[in-house]
Parts: C-alpha cells; structure tokens; sequence
C-alpha cells in the first residue's frame, strides 16, 4: 500500500495499533470513538481481549479481538471485531458466532451481563459483489404465512424493552475498498482511515482527535515499523493479484 503524498501524516493501522497502542485505557477512546460512530451509540470500552492472529501467511492474515463496551443506559455489549483479506471471512465470521456466545459463557458475571453482540468486519478484499461500503446485518423472525415480524411478549418487553431482532446478534461488513474517498459523514472519515492510514485536517468524528495523537508511526520502535511496513506490503501485493 503506497503512502499518501499529502499533507495527511501517516498513521499505524487500527488493526496493528490494537496490538499495542490501544490496550493502554488512556487510549481507549480511538476504538470508542469509531464504535460510537459505527454504532451510532456512544459507548466506552470497558475491557479489550487478547488479539487473535491466523498462524498462515501474512497476506492471508486476519486479526480479531473482542471488546467488552456499555453505553449511555449502561447495557453491556460484546463486540467481536475482525480485520481480514482472507476469501472465507464470511465462513469464518459465521462460525466465529458460536464461538462468541461460548466464550461469552464461560468468561465470569461479567460477560454473562452482555445483553447485545456485534461481529464487525473490517474486509480489505474486492471479493463480493456490491456498491456499498458499509454492510449491516440482522435476524428477522418473520412468519412464513402471514409474512409477519415476531414480537416480544409484554413480560418480555418489560425485561429486554426491544424487539426481538435488536436482542439477536448483528454483523457489520465494512468493505474498506469500495469507499470512492468521498466523506459524507462521520462514519466515513473512520473509513477514510481505515483505507488509508491518514486523518485529514477537518475531520471531527469522535475519537479521531485521540488517533492523531497516539497512532503516529513515529511512535513505534525501527522493529515494529519495520514489521508495519510489511504488513502494508503483503496486503497492497494480496490486492494486486
């Protein structure tokens, strides 16, 4: 991937920086901020699990971690999010749900408070079929007869205060490489990052002041940069196939 020759500096990658940079709580609010703006639910991070790295080639790497969140009326959430280039993500994401719902068992009270889960995507592939960048996901219940939505009884209401799809999990399927650059809202200067690795000037979305500040390649060690730099190289090379 070839820097931008702007004035944009150039900065680590999300996926790379969650590997360091990000698990310091004072820099928790990068990954809140894109969250919120992904989410369109303003959240803080409450806990982030260990990263998770496929053992093949780099250039068919994909990265995943979870991260445990509680918005405004302090619902705790899990967020399963995968940065991949890899041709069976969409396999791979569908499985990785169950495994979310097991691990979300088996790690204490804490989890088992979780309320919503969210497996978000992160595609840097020109695999599918599709105009858009953004891709969202639910499940519907709806009758084979009578083409109606299921409902939540009122007990049920009383308890979750939703519908039944919003208590279900949800997918987001970011296609960073479909985005033509052209920044309509918030989300999309996320996006913009996402892609390039660079903040312009006049982006306000939450959490982008925080990245300028604490994604800086300058931050990392000759090592780390010099691993960062292939890492770019591998994914520009897998794209160019």
């Amino acid at each position: 991937m070839k820097r931008r020759k702007t004035s944009e500096r150039q900065l680590i990658s999300l996926e790379y920086a969650l590997k360091r940079l990000l698990r310091n709580k004072a820099n928790y609010e990068v990954l809140e901020g894109f969250l919120s703006e992904l989410l369109r639910n303003n959240v803080s991070v409450k806990k982030i699990g260990k990263s998770e790295s496929s053992k093949e080639h780099a250039a068919d790497m994909y990265d995943k971690v979870d991260i445990l969140v509680k918005d405004e009326s302090n619902e705790v959430m899990l967020i399963e999010l995968l940065f991949t280039q890899r041709i069976d993500y969409l396999l791979r994401m569908t499985c990785g749900t169950g495994e979310t719902i097991t691990k979300r068992m088996l790690q204490g009270k804490e989890h088992m408070n979780v309320q919503k889960i969210y497996l978000i995507n992160i595609v840097y592939s020109d695999l599918e079929q599709g105009n858009d960048y953004v891709y969202h996901g639910k499940t519907l219940f709806t009758g084979l007869h009578d083409n109606d939505e299921l409902s939540l009884s009122r007990s049920q209401c009383e308890i979750f205060g939703k519908r039944a799809a919003d208590i279900c999990l949800e997918y987001y399927l970011l296609k960073v490489n479909n985005f033509n650059d052209k920044t309509k809202d918030r989300l999309d200067e996320w996006i913009y990052y996402l892609k390039h690795n660079t903040i312009k000037e006049k982006f306000k979305a939450k959490g982008l002041d925080k990245a300028r500040e604490v994604l800086d390649i300058n931050n990392l060690t000759p090592k780390e940069q010099k691993a960062f730099d292939e890492m770019l190289r591998l994914r520009s090379e897998k794209l160019s196939r």
